[in-house]
């Protein structure tokens, strides 16, 4: 990169999801995976106890988000529907856990709905947002995607403080939305999710 102290850094630009098959692809489990999962009844015909049953799981998931983050919240602390969730104001550890189910909540939602055309940039933005809006160790802008000379465009991830030393260098911001926008893509690629179907293709179910 040509941004000053970038001169010497890896970054790791992610090439395009793949259309085919990549060779030694185990396609059995998967296509019996993707059978099973089929087979589960669909949530527009989900029975009030189902969707609680779904509701405990969002929360306790993002329990143990909490624990992944060091905030150690309760699933007491979670118990919060997602439109109560956004009249909160300010930021606190449990928030953020909160932001967890909320997002989880709303992607689900939001699938429900639309089938995979509401699989966009746009979705990926508020789940964003949802997910760090109330974090308070967040210090970047709540479900906007890097972009080059904005706030927060070059991040690091892990390993130690200084991007020298850190594990993994995500994608540069020249290359964030492009890259986002092919992923996004090939999830609602219709041709791709019927090869899927069929224990052919490299879609989700």
């Amino acid at each position: 990169m040509a941004k000053e102290g970038y001169e010497h850094i890896w970054f790791v630009v992610p090439p395009p999801p793949p259309e085919e098959i990549p060779a030694g692809l185990a396609a059995g489990p998967i296509s019996r995976a993707n059978a099973i999962l089929q087979g589960r009844p669909n949530p527009t015909d989900a029975s009030e106890l189902d969707r609680l049953t779904a509701y405990l799981f969002a929360r306790r998931e993002a329990v143990s988000s909490s624990r992944m983050e060091g905030t150690w919240s309760t699933i007491d602390n979670v118990l919060t529907p997602g439109e109560v969730y956004d009249q909160y104001e300010g930021k606190s550890a449990d928030l953020s856990v909160r932001g967890y189910a909320a997002a989880l909540e709303y992607g689900l939602g939001q699938v429900e709905e639309r089938g995979i055309e509401a699989l966009t940039t746009e979705l990926v933005c508020r789940l964003h947002e949802l997910v760090t809006s109330k974090d308070p160790d967040f210090h970047g802008v709540a479900g906007r995607l890097r972009r080059p000379g904005l706030p927060g465009d070059v991040v690091q991830v892990a390993g130690s403080g200084g991007k020298e030393d850190a594990i993994y260098n995500p994608v540069p911001p020249e290359h964030a939305v492009p890259c986002l926008e092919k992923v996004m893509a090939w999830l609602r690629d219709r041709t791709l999710i019927e090869l899927g179907d069929a224990g052919m293709g490299m879609s989700l179910p």
